[in-house]
């Protein structure tokens, strides 16, 4: 105790350890509000995501939709953390008619599979040039667009060998979409059609997010939420105003300029983490869309469905009709007996997106 006068003051811990013990409580506050955010966006994910899937065992996905007769080639280009198998239900309508091929060949690093698993090899002379359905599968399930633009280019060009047309159309899913962008950039060519979809093209909240719990390694909600360490490059890409998202989104001219015709497809179905005042707006679960926009693109916004959540947006049936009339597909009298699929199991909120 110091005295003053007829006063008693305690005695004060050394300013540096005072220094140090805020700073403290003040870094062990801010990875509470970032834990706590990132983990309350996950819940909420996880309810839409369950929902989805509940929808699927009421009604196969598509099966209202025509099947239809495509005139060129489509390349499927999935996100980040993307299931193996979240094209299915698209591959097998697209297949459905009998006029589009009779299988969906798999694209990875430069070689061509008849499994998203990459356990089937197909030589090239073994495509047979009415195959019009092929899947990009990036050598990581997480890998950045930086690594998966050129495997873009090398599994495009592989398909061009293999069926012929100059031109080919492409969905580009999620986090594929930028890494479509990040091969445009580059000069890459080849594409005719570009629909972008759920895609972050200004970035995401849940970038931002996931980003700053790599950083600060906030473990109790990575682990809760399936992000790994070597996500972290994929995250810089997503999150709103990062610098790599910034700097993709300033040459969007040249990429737009690279193809003929583009859209951008997303959602607003559900609660989703927002980068503005507002801790949530409703959006697909993953990407507000106001994120989803670019200067002078035709955007198409959705809701009303429980597909219209980022999970099931290449499954959901208005996304198809966009598709049909943006592709210009034709409807087509075939059908093929197709057994149904089972449901993708869920780990975690965004174990397997």
């Amino acid at each position: 105790m110091v005295k003053l006068g007829s006063m008693k003051i305690a005695s004060l811990p050394p300013l540096a350890n005072r220094s140090r013990s805020t700073l403290r409580n003040s870094q062990e506050e801010e990875d509470r509000r970032i834990g706590t955010e990132l983990v309350a966006g996950g819940t909420i994910y996880q309810a839409h995501t369950e929902r989805a899937q509940a929808f699927e065992k009421l009604m196969t996905p598509l099966v209202d939709q025509p099947n239809v007769k495509m005139d060129r080639p489509l390349l499927i280009s999935p996100g980040w953390n993307t299931d193996l198998h979240k094209f299915d239900y698209l591959a097998r309508k697209l297949l459905a008619s009998g006029e589009n091929g009779d299988y969906a060949v798999y694209l990875k690093e430069g070689a061509a599979y008849r499994d998203p698993e990459a356990t089937q090899p197909l030589e090239l002379a073994e495509i047979p040039k009415n195959i019009k359905v092929f899947v990009n599968i990036w050598d990581e399930l997480n890998s950045p667009p930086s690594i998966t633009a050129p495997q873009l280019k090398e599994n495009l060009a592989l398909l061009q060998q293999a069926v012929g047309p100059d031109k080919v159309d492409v969905i580009a899913y999620s986090m594929g979409g930028l890494a479509t962008r990040n091969y445009l950039d580059q000069g890459g060519r080849g594409i005719r059609n570009l629909m972008i979809l759920g895609t972050p093209n200004q970035g995401s909240r849940f970038g931002q997010l996931a980003g700053q719990a790599l950083d600060r390694n906030i473990t109790w909600a990575l682990d809760y939420c399936g992000i790994k360490p070597s996500d972290r490059p994929a995250m810089a890409w997503t999150a709103a105003d990062s610098p790599e998202n910034l700097d993709l989104a300033s040459r969007w001219p040249q990429q737009r300029a690279a193809v003929e015709n583009l859209r951008i497809v997303g959602a607003s179905e559900e609660p989703t983490p927002a980068v503005g005042d507002s801790p949530y707006v409703q959006g697909d679960g993953i990407v507000e869309p106001e994120r989803l926009r670019m200067p002078e693109a035709d955007v198409r916004v959705l809701h009303g469905h429980p597909f219209y959540h980022h999970g099931a947006l290449p499954h959901a049936s208005g996304v198809f009709a966009e598709m049909r009339e943006f592709f210009g597909w034709d409807q087509a009298a075939g059908t093929l007996d197709l057994p149904p699929l089972p449901p993708p199991h869920l780990d975690t909120p965004y174990g397997k997106m």
